[in-house]
């Protein structure tokens, strides 16, 4: 099929385009060459579009590619002082290989890639700025049927975050031959042969060392580009790594492969770990992953399954009802030097036991990956850290609230976060957080609840009398006791019930699927047969509940209504449909409020916005908190920190005058973290 049989468009755009499908194929599978100059290569991209480049390359045809190496600017500075230190230059260049194959680290992937080089259908060369700090940087592409030519400049490298529709927005202005265009087509394809030859003015241009090369030859399928893709087309694939993913893995390299990944919800840190994860046992050794329940557990395994194949893993599970483990030598098989790919995947409740903990081998051919890692600074929790040569702690808020020690032992296992440069904001601005609203709704207590917590207030005024560094063990203890009881009076106000019920039946609309935080069963199974008395469909879900919470999560996915849920939703499940939330019930422990809050923001095809309802429990007037132990100001930090984000700005000013009419110093309180005891958080067992 020639080229000017295909009706090119002047200009494609992923805001209107899918590039890789309505661009990229048709153009390949058109054309008998095609050269392209960009600033950056991935091989994803070639995992993105397999099918037209490996249909491309079977007949024949040829890649010509220019492409900056990623080098630092160490490794730049070497280059510049001249081409003729060529050992120099091809040790930096065997370094870069990696990053130039990032994302095609499974076999299948390395194969395809290796064998278009080993039967030149795709050549590569390398482009530098001698004396300059900067790259190359241009993008150009010049496809030819061998009659006629189609070029095209834009935006956009030869990545498949550039090509793929989720990934980047970029364009590409398009030109032919056959066209008015002709002569810009005959400069780009006259500017693509001077950098090829290398006479591009201040540009150098190399050819890809034979050293770099007989690294990838022996990956090559001997039968040829048809036998690699079948061998490719039968290999999931892989999701293309965001820039803040990449640089994640980076500095966790750097720090020799150590540190906790503390990126905002819905960054992608499960996909991160796993890249890691498959990087590592198809060099090292074994791999395992410590949850904190059933449910992320089973959402570890799948995850797994579709990002590195099912063929060539070996995967255990252990704990949940899980129990091959406890037969003879399995963990140790599983967690030995020597063997294939593999990949345990336990619950924090079963890897702290004895039992599971003497059969593992443990060593630095082990990488141990902990998700919600916070759990894992409790005195029982921690005996699941067992020795290991990589170490990866996973979640968006470390910090253990009100248990320095527990904090102290994380920090220490995995030493130290790496460094977060992914927030809420940067979140919504690439697409993976959707844009939401967020509503207060101030409830008041009852005259009885008002009168508790009262009493339970002037009594931890009188404990807080003196210097609370100064509070012997015993006091201490008793001032907790306080703090538990008064913070269940806030959690558990009847006025809640008929709040949900209010809100669900003036913002409920079929279809919608909400998410309501309660803290008890007891709380919860009142909110359910209110929301039901407002004809709103409601479903229940908790740890020990009756029936298949896997079901009842499907059948939330797929229709919608109201799931009622206490704790267990909090951590890493995945429900990315949910498109409305109302929070009964928080504690002052920030993790809590932005796991609960990143439930609800991540991005699906099925909604564009979400909207967050929080219930404000307002304090009797005329009772004064001690200072650091404001009920309310907890309340407020909670509020204004899920205010700094949201799109309807008006909020943030209703939070000052609730601030300023009870007289809560607002911005201390958010720069406070708060103190509240998680008892209950750690050592249940439910989960497991």
């Amino acid at each position: 099929m020639p080229l000017r049989d295909f009706s090119f468009k002047p200009r494609y755009s992923t805001s209107r385009d899918d590039l890789s499908t309505s661009f990229f194929a048709p153009l390949l599978l058109r054309a008998r060459t095609y050269d392209r100059a960009v600033g950056y290569f991935r091989s994803s991209l070639i995992d993105l579009c397999r099918e037209p480049i490996a249909e491309f390359a079977a007949r024949g045809n040829r890649i010509q590619l220019i492409c900056s190496p990623e080098l630092d600017p160490e490794d730049r500075a070497a280059i510049q002082l001249g081409y003729d230190r060529r050992d120099d230059f091809e040790s930096l260049i065997l370094n870069s290989l990696q990053s130039l194959i990032q994302d095609a680290s499974s076999k299948p992937a390395l194969e395809f890639l290796a064998t278009l080089v080993a039967v030149r259908a795709l050549e590569i060369k390398l482009a530098f700025r001698p004396g300059a700090r900067g790259i190359f940087h241009d993008k150009v592409g010049v496809a030819s049927d061998g009659t006629e030519c189609v070029s095209f400049v834009g935006s956009a490298n030869e990545t498949a975050f550039a090509w793929d529709p989720k990934g980047n927005h970029e364009s590409v202005e398009v030109f032919t031959s056959w066209s008015q265009d002709s002569g810009r087509v005959r400069e780009h394809a006259a500017y693509f042969e001077r950098l090829w030859r290398g006479v591009e003015p201040n540009v150098m241009t190399v050819d890809f060392p034979d050293v770099a090369r007989t690294v990838l030859m022996p990956l090559a399928n001997s039968a040829g580009v048809e036998a690699a893709f079948r061998s490719l087309e039968g290999a999931p694939r892989r999701r293309t790594l965001q820039r803040h993913q990449l640089e994640a893995l980076d500095a966790w390299e750097r720090r020799g492969r150590t540190g906790i990944l503390t990126h905002a919800t819905s960054s992608g840190k499960t996909l991160t770990a796993i890249r890691a994860i498959d990087n590592w046992i198809h060099v090292a050794g074994p791999a395992m992953i410590i949850v904190p329940s059933k449910d992320l557990l089973q959402q570890w395994d799948r995850e797994l399954r579709m990002e590195v194949g099912e063929v060539t893993l070996q995967r255990l599970l252990v704990g949940a009802g899980n129990d091959l483990w406890r037969q003879p030598d399995v963990v140790e098989g599983f967690t030995r030097r020597e063997g294939p790919p593999r990949v345990t995947i336990a619950t924090v409740q079963t890897a702290s036991t004895n039992e599971f903990r003497r059969r593992v081998l443990e060593g630095d051919h082990l990488m141990l990956v902990v998700d919600e890692v916070h759990r894992a600074g409790s005195p029982v929790h921690r005996k699941a850290l067992v020795a290991a040569g990589a170490r990866l702690g996973l979640s968006a808020t470390a910090n253990r609230a009100g248990d320095p020690a527990g904090t102290q032992v994380i920090d220490e296992y995995f030493r130290g976060a790496i460094e977060s440069n992914f927030s809420i904001r940067d979140g919504i601005a690439v697409g993976r957080i959707c844009p939401y609203r967020y509503f207060i709704h101030p409830v008041h207590l009852t005259e009885a609840e008002a009168h508790r917590w009262q009493s339970l207030t002037i009594e931890i005024a009188r404990l807080l009398g003196g210097d609370e560094a100064m509070l012997d063990e015993s006091v201490r203890a008793r001032l907790e006791l306080l703090m538990i009881q008064r913070a269940a009076v806030v959690k558990q106000a009847e006025r809640k019930v008929p709040l949900a019920q209010e809100v669900l039946q003036a913002e409920y609309v079929s279809g919608h699927r909400w998410l309501v935080y309660c803290d008890s069963v007891s709380q919860l199974s009142q909110v359910v047969d209110a929301v039901r008395c407002a004809a709103v469909p409601a479903q229940p879900y908790y740890a020990e509940m009756p029936g298949d919470r896997a079901a009842t999560l499907a059948h939330f996915g797929a229709v919608g209504g109201c799931l009622v849920a206490v704790r267990c939703l909090d951590e890493g499940v995945d429900i990315p449909d949910a498109d409305h939330a109302l929070v009964l019930a928080s504690s002052r422990n920030p993790r809590e409020f932005i796991q609960r809050r990143g439930r609800v923001l991540r991005s699906s095809p099925r909604k564009f916005s979400a909207d967050i309802h929080d219930a404000i429990v307002l304090p009797p007037a005329g009772v004064v908190e001690p200072a650091g132990f404001s009920m309310l100001g907890s309340e407020i930090a909670r509020a204004a920190r899920f205010a700094d984000d949201a799109s309807n700005t008006a909020v943030r000013f209703r939070i000052r005058r609730i601030a300023q009419e009870y007289a809560v110093p607002l911005d201390e309180e958010r720069a406070r973290e708060g103190w509240e005891p998680n008892m209950m958080e750690d050592e249940g067992a439910s989960s497991d």
